[in-house]
């Protein structure tokens, strides 16, 4: 009776225990409910203004155009921050250029007029007035002729104002770097490496975005040319308009890849520096077509010799805009040859792959049925070798499609080529296959 009474307490105090689990676990489940209730209730309740402004800047292409803004705001802080430090020191290198010339010039005069005033024929020019009207005379001579030996500051090609600090930001950000113009204080060497690490970043950024913008702007037509072509052809073919409409839905998802023919890309950036240099053949005075074509030639390779730089300030927007799209463009021409270089290395491995895997396929085939004591006629054997291949080739074609499939379509910055460690996905996938078929 004891030993019943103790196994019933015994009970009683497990079924408590797990009474007092169970509603713990409740109330938890209850609280964890309640406050996902709350939070799914905060995301619906998105104010409108949000929701608005959500839809402008992914449906209305608003992010494309605040990121252009981001780096202009960027490139006016950076203009008056670099004009700020190295305006004062250029105008103190000029004034102490300036005295240095004018003592200079003074010295020359004072020994002209003691080798006159010492010369015999030259007595009547003893009286104070005169000889100060002498010397006056020669430095207003000596002025007018170095001007017109053009002689100037020499420090720099260029002076510290507003403007070409909005070119020298320019050139920093896009890695040009005309060499033009340079800081000379600490503060300006300091704050040209901190513009550069953000500078720099953003502008990449903005190039892959617009590198795509620009894919799809130019595959755009060829896509509405393919639907015209396509509606216009059904009246000489068998096609339903059900078939149509899904060729053209496939078209249209392929707008998002990024393999435009690499002949096409190049000669949109080759026509778009010629574009550029018959702008800027307006705008330049001193500058012929060619002058203009080798200057945008050099910008757009981020050469930046700095032997040729535009004189006009109030035409620098226009400038940085023009080389962002050029730039933009030329890193869309180096992505489709790094796409094109890698998809052709992909088709090589797979025919290689493909050979191996036949070979490999045909002799496990005979390995087993010579295992299994099932050796048929000649045209048996054939028609399992022939299955086996056929298998094989399918089953590399889904995984040549589905690796093309998960190649990356999407526009880079930078040139990265492909090693053949980078398709460690394909030889794994093959060898599953060979696994499968032992």
């Amino acid at each position: 009776m004891a030993s019943l009474q103790r196994s019933a307490v015994f009970r009683q105090s497990i079924r408590q225990f797990q009474q007092s689990i169970q509603e713990r676990a409740n109330t938890a489940a209850n609280v964890i409910r309640q406050e996902a209730e709350v939070n799914i209730r905060r995301v619906r309740h998105v104010p409108r203004w949000i929701q608005l402004l959500r839809k402008v800047y992914h449906e209305y292409g608003l992010k494309h155009i605040l990121l252009i803004i981001v780096l202009i705001i960027y490139q006016f802080i950076g203009a008056a921050i670099f004009y700020l430090c190295e305006a004062s020191h250029d105008e103190s290198l000029e004034t102490f250029w300036k005295e240095n010339i004018k003592r200079n010039r003074t010295r020359l005069i004072d020994v002209i007029v003691s080798s006159m005033l010492n010369n015999t024929e030259y007595l009547f020019f003893l009286t104070s007035n005169q000889t100060r009207q002498v010397k006056r005379r020669l430095g207003q001579e000596l002025t007018l002729y170095e001007k017109g030996l053009g002689i100037k500051y020499t420090d720099q090609k260029i002076r510290w104002d507003f403007w070409n600090a909005m070119l020298y930001a320019q050139t920093i950000c896009t890695t040009i770097g005309y060499g033009h113009l340079y800081p000379s204080t600490t503060a300006g060497r300091i704050f040209t490496m901190l513009y550069a690490i953000v500078g720099i970043p953003l502008v990449l950024s903005i190039l892959d975005d617009l590198g795509k913008l620009l894919t799809r702007c130019l595959k755009t037509p060829w896509y509405l040319t393919k639907c015209g072509c396509r509606r216009l052809s059904r009246y000489c073919t068998k096609q339903t308009m059900t078939e149509i409409w899904e060729l053209d839905a496939e078209d249209k998802r392929d707008l998002e890849i990024f393999d435009l023919p690499i002949p096409i890309a190049i000669s949109v950036v080759i026509t778009w520096i010629f574009i550029c240099s018959a702008t800027f053949c307006l705008w330049e005075k001193d500058w012929d077509y060619f002058v203009a074509f080798y200057f945008f030639f050099i910008s757009l390779s981020t050469i930046g010799l700095g032997d040729i730089t535009p004189t006009q300030p109030k035409y620098l927007l226009m400038l940085f805009i023009y080389i962002i799209i050029g730039l933009s463009l030329v890193s869309m021409c180096i992505n489709l040859i790094q796409s094109e270089m890698a998809r052709t290395y992909e088709v090589g491995q797979l025919d290689n792959l493909s050979l191996n895997s036949a070979d490999f396929s045909s002799e496990s085939m005979n390995q087993r049925i010579c295992n299994k004591n099932c050796i048929s006629s000649s045209n048996g054997s054939n028609i399992i070798d022939g299955s086996a291949r056929s298998l094989s080739d399918n089953s590399l074609w889904r995984i040549s499609v589905n690796n093309r499939k998960k190649f990356d379509k999407s526009s880079q910055t930078m040139l990265s080529f492909l090693s053949p460690c980078g398709n460690s996905n394909i030889l794994s996938s093959y060898q599953g296959i060979y696994q499968s078929m032992m």
